[in-house]
């Protein structure tokens, strides 16, 4: 439990770091909401990180025996997002929405490639090509 614990609170502060680094040191003025767009270059990054958290809180969830890990994988992801947005002084709800579907993704697909062995306590990730 403690590993999980400190697995969390580590990707909570890299998932805030992340989105810290392309931010100006100066304050600027608030951006319109007219400008905040579907496709603008910050989309990519809350995807990222809404789909890597809902996949890695999938995984250690599963390895503690949870109930619903994709459920709580992504709770996690949507959570910091939402957590991050409400934080932010140019909180943006295009943000918010990317980053919980990305989170949805990444706690669905992180079912289907990672699994924990309780029994041998081993977790594997794996993949295939199948048409």
């Amino acid at each position: 439990m403690k590993n999980s614990i400190v697995c969390a609170a580590v990707l909570c502060a890299l998932s805030i770091a992340a989105h810290a680094t392309d931010k100006p040191r100066h304050p600027q003025p608030s951006k319109p909401a007219a400008e905040d767009k579907w496709f603008a270059s910050d989309k990519v990054l809350h995807a990222a990180v809404g789909a890597g958290l809902g996949a890695v809180g999938t995984a250690v969830a599963d390895a503690n025996g949870l109930a619903h890990p994709r459920l709580t994988g992504f709770a996690v992801g949507c959570g910091v997002g939402l957590l991050k947005e409400g934080l932010d002084k140019r909180a943006s709800s295009k943000d918010a929405i990317v980053t919980c579907l990305a989170a949805a993704g990444g706690a669905y697909l992180g079912g289907l490639a990672i699994e924990h062995d309780r029994k041998s306590r081993t977790t594997t990730v794996s993949y295939a090509w199948e048409f």
